[in-house]
């Protein structure tokens, strides 16, 4: 807002005596005070609210991407009213972003739908309608690869000789059903004879912002190969505990069972295996980490599945995830004669 009133400038002289600088001071003001009486805040004041307020509730990586979205829908809407934003100013956006990607652009449209809903919660004060609501999404088929256990297994067999660690991570991923990022924010205080505890980045509790917490219990697998991922992560040098743009430094974040190592890194690491074991072929299906949810879901019946994944509608689980079949029974009749 303020660099609009400034002509784009980050700053303005204010004049070379004490009267024009008074002079020219209160015409700024009068400026902000204009435009707070006539609702005239640019959607630009509403992205960087938004980024200020919400963008820090995030995970790391999953403020990254909303970032990188929000920067692109500045420089298309930024400068335009809030009130004065139309369906079709949302479609024009859209069409632009289409060509980057028709389920990204529905991505873009879910966020910026968002930010409209949330209008008063970041102070606008100003009465508008959600112009993202008369705006039509791209048609969306639900991923549905479908992964063996039986591809999986050899997968995991053929990581274990190459990289120990990694495949420890994999079948972790795959028996507590988590979430990358959920996996390498395991912290050290998580860590009992009981199982794992992990937060669950996508669900907050009512009463504040902090994730709630999912206790997976210790049976023999998880034992095992939790076993096997210490002595991995043992044998590891300590650069493997940083990120990438971090890693002449210490590692930062102690408290964390994998350090500084995040889901993009380790998820990567996963996919140039895969993509070596597809060469070698060793196995087939160009999976990636977050389709290991589903194999492990289809193990449980539907309810089951949506505990287990920690969703909270089981329509997302059915749709997204559940590879498994409802059962029915079958009508207990008599057809006896009479």
């Amino acid at each position: 807002m303020m660099l609009e009133l400034l002509g784009g400038k980050s700053s303005f002289s204010l004049g070379v005596s004490l009267a024009e600088m008074y002079g020219n001071y209160a015409r700024y003001l009068g400026g902000i005070e204009n435009r707070q009486n006539e609702n005239l805040y640019t959607m630009n004041d509403l992205f960087h609210k938004f980024i200020k307020d919400e963008l820090p509730k995030l995970a790391e990586e999953h403020s990254k991407r909303m970032n990188y979205k929000l920067n692109l829908m500045m420089a298309a809407l930024g400068n335009i009213p809030i009130h004065m934003v139309t369906p079709q100013h949302v479609r024009d956006y859209k069409e632009i972003r289409d060509k980057d990607g028709l389920v990204a652009s529905n991505r873009d449209l879910d966020l910026l739908s968002g930010i409209f809903n949330k209008a008063k919660a970041l102070g606008y004060k100003g009465v508008i309608e959600n112009p993202c609501i008369a705006v039509e999404r791209n048609p969306e088929k639900p991923r549905k690869l479908y992964l063996p256990l039986e591809e999986f297994a050899r997968f995991y067999h053929f990581a274990r000789e190459r990289d120990p660690m990694l495949a420890s991570y994999v079948c972790l991923l795959l028996v507590c059903g988590r979430r990358g990022g959920e996996m390498t924010a395991l912290r050290n205080d998580g860590i009992s004879e009981k199982g794992l505890i992990f937060e669950i980045l996508k669900k907050r509790t009512e009463d504040d912002d902090v994730p709630e917490r999912r206790l997976v219990m210790a049976n023999k697998i998880l034992s095992e190969e939790f076993e096997r991922l210490n002595n991995a992560m043992e044998s590891e040098s300590e650069n493997r505990l940083r990120s990438a743009k971090d890693k002449n430094k210490p590692v930062q974040n102690k408290d964390c069972y994998f350090g500084d190592l995040t889901r993009g890194a380790m998820h990567k690491r996963v996919e140039r295996m895969r993509d070596k074991a597809i060469k070698q072929g060793v196995i087939k299906v160009r999976f990636r980490c977050q389709d290991l949810r589903s194999v492990g879901a289809s193990f449980l019946e539907l309810e089951e599945a949506c505990k287990f994944l920690a969703h909270k509608d089981v329509n997302v689980t059915k749709r997204h995830y559940w590879r498994g079949l409802e059962k029915i029974s079958a009508l207990d009749l008599s057809l006896a004669d009479g």
